[in-house]
């Protein structure tokens, strides 16, 4: 998936208003899960805490933030940022699946 189509995606994804899950949720979890808390991201995305907050409040973030927040949330579980922006994006309502021969992928 190019950079470019994950940002489309999410673009869409977040006009949409069509959740499946809590973003906001969904990042305090895998920071739980590694021993990190919502300060230690807000750090990492040059953010705040309170904005962080409000996303499990379900303010959807905006799509620097999230691209900034699946980064560091990628690079702290040793993950592929396809995979996360994957789960992150099914978190805020945009249907994507991550797979290598996946037909939603497109070159550039």
């Amino acid at each position: 998936m190019s950079v470019a189509n994950a940002i489309h995606a999410i673009a869409t994804g977040l006009m949409m208003h069509n959740k499946i899950g809590n973003f906001g949720e969904w990042v305090r979890r895998n920071l739980t899960a590694n021993g990190k808390t919502i300060t230690w991201l807000a750090d990492q995305i040059q953010g705040n805490p309170t904005m962080v907050i409000k996303w499990r409040q379900g303010v959807e973030p905006r799509a620097r933030n999230y691209i900034k927040a699946c980064t560091a949330i990628a690079k702290l579980r040793g993950d592929p940022m396809a995979v996360v922006l994957s789960e992150g994006a099914t978190h805020l309502g945009v249907p994507y699946e991550h797979a290598p021969h996946n037909t939603q992928h497109t070159q550039d």
